[in-house]
């Protein structure tokens, strides 16, 4: 999958998370694109349906569902564009970083006092000690990843990435999409986090590279028209310790040019020390030259084309997380239709609004072609007959449930000897069936949230009837969701819910 293909399954993916209630992309229209993602498969490639999101049948199949979806949200005027803008690496950072380097290093004045120069004071050396360094970041890391550690890019990388991504695009006020483009931001970020660290790490290089070409194409400019002398001064270091330092820094340009390096005496002779003036400095620039030649502007650019490369492998291969729920839902399509979801609301009758919402949320966990099936309500004090249909109910293996859910209400309290009993029980007989189906407790919030309504402290009651439920079921070891089912507010509660339950049925294969 290219990283176009990879934009458009990120994008559909941020709609169809942020979209519970389907206003944007209606639930038959995600259906229609999965099936027919799967028929216009290659013959073959279509058979596996539960092999590893990375596999070329699998990708092709996200890539060819996402793009349908797109097409039909385009078609009905969707406004798509600020996804795309989120998602542009700008291109302009390729020629302006790396052209103001050279810039900066051309009309840098700082290796000179006058027409002096100072061979121990260039600004050649201090990029040579920091290139140095880099280099030795680099192997580290290197050698890390091939000890199996997880490494993270370069902070300059990092930084530069981060920078180059654009702010939150903001969508008309109201707009339905604003969710979903928050919500791609986010996620681009990460997803794209390899790609946009080896880009970050072209630029760098190249840059550290103009940098020095720059600093050098400034000492030759310079040296035409005025007569630069060198010579050296300083409080700690003598002649002959000079010389043995420059040995070890200009040796090899000196082996590949035949420039010969100066020798104690001469460096002795060229000692700015109030009567000496220095020599003519070419064969110093000519040195120094072929030294950041050797050990930065072709290391450099070696490095900066390995970095172009992997980011060209990461944009034909755009890596998308292997464990992500929602892809693994997606590729698991075929066996969606022996999803069931049981919910059995106990005590209470939740509104028509508040099923609705659950069976988005439930919809968005099973698949479009799961089943969720609400049962009767179970009076308080009937649990026995309840407990007995639900073991009548064991042998029906034509459609095993994939998960069971007990709706309760926060405006009942909760009781040990009641619901928790009740809950063990339950937990108990579907311990004893083939596949274990989960449990899980979701609260309805919404009709104590109702019964409080106007009243003074009515959010502190609620969290705390809230807390009372957690705790109660939490020592009975269920796991819970609280929710507000009657609200029509798209809040990250529900987004939170959603990828729980996506998890629950997931877990169950």
């Amino acid at each position: 999958m290219n990283e176009a293909q990879a934009r458009n399954v990120l994008l559909i993916r941020a709609i169809e998370l942020s979209d519970t209630d389907a206003a944007i992309l209606p639930h038959e229209n995600r259906q229609w694109a999965s099936d027919t993602a799967r028929a216009q498969a290659p013959p073959g490639k279509n058979q596996d349906s539960r092999s590893r999101a990375d596999s070329p049948a699998q990708q092709d199949f996200l890539a060819r569902r996402a793009e349908l979806l797109r097409t039909w949200l385009s078609n009905n005027r969707v406004e798509l564009r600020p996804f795309d803008l989120l998602a542009r690496w700008p291109l302009w950072l390729y020629s302006a970083l790396p052209l103001g380097a050279f810039l900066l290093g051309a009309l840098a004045n700082e290796m000179t006092a006058g027409q002096r120069i100072n061979i121990l004071s260039l600004p050649l050396l201090a990029m040579l000690a920091w290139n140095a360094l880099v280099y030795l970041l680099l192997m580290l890391d290197a050698l890390g990843r091939l000890l199996g550690m997880r490494t993270r890019p370069a902070a300059l990388s990092q930084l530069l990435a981060r920078i180059a991504k654009p702010g939150q695009l903001q969508l008309p006020d109201g707009s339905s999409l604003n969710a979903s483009l928050a919500r791609f931001g986010r996620d681009w970020l990460v997803f794209s986090g390899p790609q946009s660290a080896q880009r970050a790490a072209y630029i760098l290089h190249l840059s550290a590279a103009m940098l020095a070409a720059g600093t050098l194409a400034g000492m030759y400019l310079r040296g035409l028209r005025l007569e630069y002398l060198a010579g050296w001064e300083s409080t700690f270091l003598e002649a002959g310790t000079l010389e043995g330092l420059l040995r070890l820094v200009l040796g090899p340009a000196s082996q590949l040019t035949g420039i010969p390096l100066a020798t104690a005496a001469q460096l002795a002779a060229i000692e700015w020390n109030g009567q000496q003036a220095g020599e003519n400095a070419a064969r110093w620039i000519h040195l120094y030259a072929a030294t950041v030649t050797l050990y930065i502007i072709l290391p450099r650019l070696l490095l900066a084309a390995y970095a172009a490369s992997r980011a060209n492998r990461l944009q034909q291969r755009f890596p998308l997380t292997e464990g992500d729920p929602y892809l693994r839902r997606l590729l698991a399509g075929p066996i969606e239709a022996n999803r069931l979801a049981s919910v059995a609301p106990y005590s209470y009758h939740p509104t028509a609004a508040a099923q609705q919402r659950l069976r988005n949320l439930l919809r968005s966990a099973l698949g479009q072609a799961g089943r969720i099936e609400f049962a009767p309500t179970v009076p308080y004090g009937s649990e026995d007959e309840y407990l007995d249909l639900l073991g009548d109910s064991a042998d029906d293996t034509k459609s095993p449930a994939t998960l069971h859910i007990v709706l309760f209400s926060t405006a009942a309290t909760p009781e040990h000897e009641i619901q928790g009993a009740l809950m063990d029980e339950i937990q108990r007989m579907l311990t004893q069936r083939k596949g274990h189906c989960p449990l899980l407790a979701i609260l309805d919030e919404s009709p104590y949230r109702q019964r409080l309504a106007g009243q003074a402290g009515a959010a502190e009651r609620l969290a705390q009837r809230r807390r009372n439920w957690q705790q109660m079921l939490q020592q009975h070891q269920i796991r819970t969701l609280a929710l507000d089912l009657d609200s029509d507010a798209n809040d990250s509660d529900a987004g939170s819910a959603r990828t729980q339950l996506q998890n629950i049925v997931l877990q169950q294969g």
